[in-house]
């Protein structure tokens, strides 16, 4: 959405809603471990008061560099991790998510979010990288790759809310999904 930039705090409408859904989950868990890859500044103030790590491969101003499809992390280290339009940016997408869910404990969820056409079968993968670095374009397939990987996936429209505020926080119906990958 054009325009969809806070011009107090530079959040995207993707970040109102996800503010709203981490709270949610943050609410759910006692002293949860979590990394975040490529960080927005806009949630570091709701993650202060737990154990939270920032990851990138390429940002210098993170906690650790990390490559998403070869995690120098032990199995089962996180009980939470955030990635929110990272994937359409790797090579090897399938890679990435299988080191995500080996360093997810048991019970542990990670919330990824990805750009994508919701109402197409098939992703679209591009043979070059497009003028934002995206390597693909998403479709209702993704959603089979996660079940392959963990064992529950719950899909968010944050659309709905919308409704916490006085004041829209300019989502979209069924634009900006946020995927709750489980691990048993």
């Amino acid at each position: 959405m054009k325009n969809s930039i806070c011009p107090s705090c530079s959040s995207r409408k993707r970040h109102r809603g996800l503010f709203e859904l981490y709270k949610d989950i943050l609410s759910k868990l006692d002293t949860p471990k979590i990394l975040h890859f490529a960080p927005e500044p806009v949630f570091y103030g709701l993650f202060n008061p737990y154990q939270y790590y920032t990851a990138d491969l390429e940002l210098t101003d993170v906690d650790i560099q990390l490559d998403i499809e070869n995690i120098n992390y032990s199995s089962e280290s996180f009980d939470l991790i955030l990635c929110n339009h990272v994937l359409e940016h790797v090579s090897n997408d399938n890679m990435a998510l299988c080191e995500l869910q080996r360093i997810l404990k048991p019970s542990g969820i990670a919330i990824i979010t990805v750009p994508g056409n919701w109402n197409r079968e098939e992703t679209i993968e591009y043979n070059q990288p497009d003028s934002n670095g995206h390597q693909r374009e998403y479709g209702l397939n993704f959603l089979s790759i996660l079940n392959e990987i963990f064992s529950r996936i719950e899909s968010i429209d944050l659309f709905k809310y919308n409704q916490y505020h006085h004041l829209s926080l300019g989502l979209t119906p069924q634009h900006d999904l946020a995927l709750l990958c489980h691990k048993n």
